[in-house]
């Protein structure tokens, strides 16, 4: 899963899964962001929701 933001710099996130993300919105400091996100904003999140299409490499060992 990948979560991309649309302002003037694109970015973007891989997550393994949409439980994971589900799992780290829901933490009190994100919670927090959300709640109280257009106090730091001039304009609110345009998020958009992609599916890779190809796999994400695994980290090799060192």
């Amino acid at each position: 899963m990948v979560c991309a933001s649309g302002f003037r710099d694109r970015q973007y996130e891989v997550w393994r899964s949409s439980a994971d993300l589900d799992r780290h919105l829901a933490r009190p400091h994100m919670r927090d962001f959300w709640e109280h996100r257009m106090d730091y904003l001039e304009r609110d999140l345009e998020i958009h929701y992609l599916t890779m299409r190809s796999p994400y490499p695994r980290p090799t060992a060192a």
